[in-house]
């Protein structure tokens, strides 16, 4: 398990991730999680742009969660959470707010579920610059369960260019 508390004094973002020692942001802590991994964040308002650097398997997929109780929302002037070529990799329980991008963006990746999560106010209310809460390009095997989307600039849950055999429910 790997551990993010901003609000802990010994947060570092080059630290171990423990739990004594966390780290301060959910993307340094992604950035080192491996299949397997579970990403445990601490409340609060984490400004910045998540990028999952690596893949799960599908006997040990990686999960990014708010610890137990914990209220955790994700702001930022560019995408929530990003995904490129990656696959099982799980999004759970947080809330994306203001982002200027898309709030939840998987891209030629497989077997990623996006659950439990709301995601509002994604995009820019500019002609042109209108995006998705969560989009799924390109990527199939995919679910998109029990989320809550709005206020979004444009659709909440998007699919396109070859996204297929995904689930959308709840």
């Amino acid at each position: 398990t790997r551990y993010v508390d901003r609000a802990n004094p010994q947060c570092s973002d080059t630290g171990p991730a423990t739990e004594a020692m966390p780290r301060c942001t959910i993307n340094a802590a992604a950035a080192i999680a491996v299949a397997g991994d579970t990403v445990l964040v601490a409340s609060g308002t984490y400004n910045e742009k998540v990028t999952v650097k690596y893949s799960g398997t599908s006997v040990a997929p990686i999960l990014l969660t708010p610890a137990d109780g914990a209220s955790v929302t994700v702001t930022s002037p560019t995408y929530g959470f990003y995904m490129s070529a990656k696959s099982w990799i799980t999004i759970r329980g947080f809330t994306v707010d203001e982002t200027v991008s898309y709030g939840i963006y998987a891209k030629d990746s497989f077997y990623i579920t996006v659950s439990n999560n709301h995601v509002t106010r994604s995009g820019e209310p500019i002609s042109g610059v209108t995006r998705a809460g969560t989009y799924l390009n390109n990527t199939s095997d995919s679910l998109v369960s029990g989320n809550l989307a709005d206020y979004n600039t444009d659709g909440g849950i998007k699919l396109n260019y070859g996204a297929t055999r995904n689930r959308i429910v709840g």
